[in-house]
């Protein structure tokens, strides 16, 4: 299932997203080579400083690794999960706010991922994880439009953050060992996305 949208009518325009889409793929172009057919994913000489490294382990990299993607595909879909979930609700909590829980909820999915996972990681699905887990908790009754084959259908955002939770990730951390996938980051993310909001409106700093 492909997510294309929400039914949530946009009345503002959620600028930090779109800077945070921008910055991502401007990060892309910079740190790859021109692909080729022995090394389509190669980054340029440098940059793999930049990823999350538990064996060369520096505080930066809890950053900058939400900004580095692997391909073409890696980025393009993260883009459009953030673009789905981030648009509704950066417009909900505001720029500032914004900003800082997508890099707060991509440190705490990195630090999942190091306390699970010797492997280098990058790509910004842990902060993406974040980002929905917290959509969930802020806007519970929105529906997702997505498109499955050829049909077009909306679903719950429950139903459908469920089913990417059950399916890709518990199911990837426990049978698909070899994927390249950070599932524990994802799973981290979405869990401190919930909690985060839901603690935002048991104070009430959110209506």
């Amino acid at each position: 299932m492909i997510p294309l949208g929400t039914d949530i009518p946009q009345r503002r325009t959620p600028w930090m997203n779109y800077f945070l889409i921008a910055v991502c793929f401007a990060v892309y172009f910079a740190s790859h080579h021109v692909p080729t057919r022995s090394d389509p994913n190669l980054l340029n000489t440098g940059w793999n400083r930049y990823m999350l490294n538990p064996g060369n382990l520096h505080w930066y990299q809890f950053i900058t690794y939400q900004f580095l993607h692997a391909n073409i595909g890696h980025i393009l879909g993260n883009m459009l999960f953030l673009w789905v979930f981030g648009n509704p609700l950066n417009e909900k909590i505001g720029h500032p706010a914004y900003l800082c829980w997508f890099l707060a909820g991509g440190v705490l999915a990195g630090c999942g991922q190091v306390l699970t996972s010797h492997a280098p990681t990058l790509g910004a699905s842990g902060s993406i994880a974040a980002v929905a887990g917290m959509f969930l908790a802020l806007l519970p009754l929105t529906n997702i439009r997505v498109w499955f084959f050829v049909v077009l259908f909306d679903v719950p955002s429950f139903w459908f953050v469920g089913f990417q939770i059950v399916f890709y990730d518990v199911a990837g951390e426990w049978f698909g060992a070899s994927d390249n996938v950070a599932h524990f980051a994802h799973l981290t993310g979405y869990t401190s996305g919930f909690i985060t909001g839901m603690l935002l409106l048991a104070v009430g700093l959110l209506p």
